[in-house]
């Protein structure tokens, strides 16, 4: 008995045991679960019940073991696994379910009624400014704002119909009314296309902002009584103002070289620029247009243009030539550089040419001065000291003028600078300088106050020599004056003289005829002339032929050449 005593006992202190270690577990579910305050006090007002139940169970004999567990008393958390969220899994009450549902119900009804007072105020924003403009809209300075197409145009109309503007700057100083200026304005279709931009659907925030349709205004013009206007006022500025000019190339003494001049910007008006300028402001009815620097003449090429450095190359191309023109190995005429660049010319598009009329000027000249056909040229008879002087004739030197030029322009091109050839019509037998002879020493000559005549050898020694008749100049046929020279010499010939009115006059063969002015005048012989020298001639004189006793015109013709000089004097 005892010993069974002593079992109980020990089943009686382990059910001890058992029901002091529940209120432990419970402590520690309890800790577990400190986010959740309810469902912990509904676990630990089950704990005891379980305590009590165990403990009945334990004094009715049953082991502790037996008592049914609980999941806080017999499911133990791994440690560190994730709790459920507090309150989860709490039933909620039918009563709590009711109220929340009429919350949100309240809430939706809230929401739409403010939905459909913000569209209907926004589909009448829509609806309104369908026609009208939006505020803070202006038009050339005047206030559209809340105005319909139709009103925006009757007040475009007003503006035009009184607009009055000043246009000052630059010289220019007018005032014109829109009825001088031959102003018109479309306002109804500038009104309809300003408010076809308009997007009423964007009003919100279209309203808010500033809108210029000043652009939008744009007046024309029926006539051109504005452009009229500005021109007439532009050509009073510029009959006093300074022309712009372009950037060129000139030649610089100084430095023997063309080089590059700058351009120059002056005050004269583009009337196109003004009129353009004018137009545009006047369009949208500026009251006050101010004329900007932008409407003066601009010249039309500055420095940096790539034509400038090509002109300028090209001219001192030319610039190069340096050299003589000759006449039988004696200098008539210099080409320089100096000379040539007085002849360059850069045309406003920087074309280098040579100008024509420059050169040819010149041509002239030289021709002028080195020519000596007809000239004066004076001399000493060497027989006798006597200073003697002729002109007229067609002996002597006579540049081709138009031949010079073109040699000129082809060796200037050419960069020559070695002598070259003067161009000639008619040769000399020397060139000694303007109003030297020029006929050598071999030449015939014919003193008429003498009545002799010489012909002068190679040497400039009298080779022959005879008196002579020449021709009456109380007649009127005396014979002319002047350095000719000997067109033939093929002997005889048959002589014809004819009357002032075409007719023949006479008919007289000869046995040597040597012309030397065309072939009316020459020496031939005379067999019919008694006597030869002394005043014959004023009385029994020829026609204008030089008579020659018949024995000394053979000698003559024998001695004389085609080309030799004939000097007449007297």
């Amino acid at each position: 008995m005892a010993k069974t005593k002593g079992m109980h006992g020990k089943k009686k202190a382990e059910s001890a045991k058992a029901v002091s270690s529940a209120p432990a577990k419970q402590a520690k579910a309890k800790a577990a679960k400190a986010a959740s305050a309810k469902p912990a006090q509904e676990t630990a007002k089950k704990a005891p019940a379980s305590a009590a139940k165990a403990g009945a169970a334990s004094r009715a004999g049953k082991p502790a073991g037996a008592a049914k567990k609980t999941p806080a008393a017999s499911a133990k958390s791994p440690k560190g696994a994730p709790q459920p969220p507090a309150g989860a899994g709490r039933p909620v009450s039918m009563k709590e379910a009711d109220k929340r549902r009429g919350a949100l119900k309240v809430v939706g009804i809230t929401l739409g009624a403010i939905v459909g007072v913000v569209a209907a105020v926004y589909l009448v924003g829509v609806a309104v400014f369908a026609n009208l403009f939006f505020p803070n809209t202006v038009i050339a300075g005047t206030d559209i704002s809340l105005k319909t197409s139709d009103e925006v145009h009757a007040i475009l109309e007003d503006k035009v119909g009184g607009y009055e503007f000043t246009v000052k700057g630059q010289g220019i100083d007018l005032t014109l009314t829109s009825q001088a200026a031959g102003m018109s304005l479309d306002g109804k279709t500038i009104a309809q296309e300003m408010h076809s931009r308009v997007d009423p659907w964007r009003w919100p925030v279209e309203v808010f902002r500033d809108h210029d349709e000043t652009a939008s205004l744009v007046a024309s013009y029926q006539t051109t009584e504005l452009a009229d206007a500005l021109a007439a006022a532009a050509a009073e500025v510029n009959a006093t103002a300074e022309p712009p000019v372009s950037a060129t190339v000139a030649y610089d003494e100084r430095k023997g070289a063309f080089v590059i001049v700058p351009e120059s910007y002056g005050t004269a008006i583009d009337v196109d620029k003004l009129v353009d300028e004018v137009s545009a402001q006047a369009a949208v009815l500026k009251p006050h247009i101010a004329v900007s620097t932008d409407v003066l003449a601009l010249p039309d090429i500055v420095e940096g243009d790539e034509r400038l450095d090509v002109a300028r190359d090209q001219a001192n191309a030319l610039i190069a030539a340096d050299f003589d023109l000759t006449m039988n190995g004696i200098v008539g005429a210099q080409v320089t550089p100096e000379l040539v660049a007085s002849w360059v010319t850069v045309a406003p598009d920087l074309s280098v040419s040579l100008s024509d009329e420059a050169l040819v000027a010149w041509a002239k000249d030289v021709a002028a001065t080195n020519s000596t056909i007809g000239t004066t040229r004076s001399w000493t008879r060497a027989a006798d000291g006597k200073a003697l002087s002729v002109s007229g004739g067609d002996y002597g030197w006579r540049v081709d003028a138009d031949g010079l030029v073109s040699t000129v322009r082809d060796n200037v091109a050419a960069g020559q600078t070695s002598a070259v050839e003067m161009p000639l019509k008619s040769k000399a037998a020397a060139w000694n300088g303007a109003g030297a002879p020029d006929w050598g020493a071999r030449y015939a000559e014919v003193d008429l106050t003498l009545q002799h005549t010489w012909l002068y050898g190679d040497d400039g020694s009298v080779i022959w020599e005879s008196d002579v008749v020449t021709g009456n100049p109380n007649l009127g046929n005396a014979t002319p004056t002047g350095a000719y020279y000997i067109k033939s010499n093929a002997g005889a010939s048959e002589l014809i003289g004819l009357k002032p009115d075409g007719t023949e006059d006479y008919r007289t063969p000869v046995d040597f005829w040597m012309p030397f002015k065309g072939n009316s005048i020459g020496f031939h012989d005379a067999n019919w002339q008694s006597s030869f020298g002394g005043n014959r001639y004023t009385y029994a004189g020829s026609h204008g032929c030089v008579n020659l006793p018949p024995a000394k015109a053979k000698e003559l013709h024998d001695l004389l050449r085609v080309g030799d000089p004939v000097i007449v004097h007297g």
